[in-house]
């Protein structure tokens, strides 16, 4: 299916923003929203196997929105391309690190950025603008909200069971020292589709989406009234931040 007001010239007839909802609580469904290439190339080939096991069917939500590949880059070394790849696969994976910056400082000046497919390159841009405030934005690409919160639900039933914690929830994407930094997610879709992500880990979160769609108008024009542009996600960013 089409990603929502992304499609901003053909009109309101192609725009969607509940087919997130439906990919994520659909039963024996896998949702992605992938936004590079190399990701669908991943999902693809895994969803094809899990048909031919009969283990569960794929669902894609993609964009014609051209976007520029190199975005994604990708490592050389075959054991980190593998560890994205699985990432990739479960759900999501830190495509932005700013941790090494020399003024990194969580619960001050650090917020996890959460973005889902077409909008990938908007976040990406916000946390470029915000590194010259001295605002360290981590991109995190949610590649497929149903897996991931598939995984939150298996970390929910193993504390119910005492054979685990909440804590393991997204541990490889955000480790111990990130765990309380505040989130901005971001979706071509209704915000609810990411929101719950705050309340999984235990932050504040400013959750952008579209929460109305029919307009016809340039790309740039729809994402600036619905408040998923650039300048949107600096200003949730800054506003998570009490800056």
């Amino acid at each position: 299916t089409p990603s929502g007001i992304t499609l901003a010239p053909e009109g309101g007839a192609h725009q969607s923003m509940m087919t997130p909802s439906i990919g994520i609580e659909f039963p024996e469904l896998a949702f992605y929203e992938p936004c590079f290439g190399q990701e669908l190339e991943w999902i693809m080939l895994s969803g094809l196997e899990d048909i031919r096991q009969r283990r569960r069917s794929v669902y894609l939500r993609l964009t014609s929105k051209r976007v520029d590949q190199s975005l994604f880059g990708l490592p050389e070394d075959g054991e980190a391309r593998e560890e994205i790849r699985r990432q990739v696969l479960a759900g999501a994976y830190r495509l932005m690190d700013r941790s090494q910056e020399p003024e990194y400082r969580p619960g001050d000046n650090v917020v996890h950025l959460l973005a889902c497919g077409a909008l990938v390159p908007e976040a990406v841009e916000a946390s470029d603008r915000l590194l010259a405030e001295q605002v360290y934005a981590n991109v995190i690409n949610v590649t497929g909200p149903g897996p991931l919160y598939a995984q939150f639900q298996h970390s929910v039933h193993s504390a119910m069971a005492q054979e685990g914690g909440l804590s393991d929830f997204m541990a490889d994407v955000i480790p111990e020292g990130d765990r309380g930094v505040p989130l901005v997610t971001v979706v071509d879709g209704h915000p609810h589709c990411l929101a719950w992500i705050g309340s999984a880990l235990g932050v504040p979160v400013l959750p952008l989406g579209v929460t109305g769609f029919g307009q016809s108008g340039s790309r740039a024009d729809l994402y600036g009234e619905y408040g998923i542009d650039v300048d949107s996600i600096v200003a949730a960013c800054q506003g998570v931040l009490n800056l």
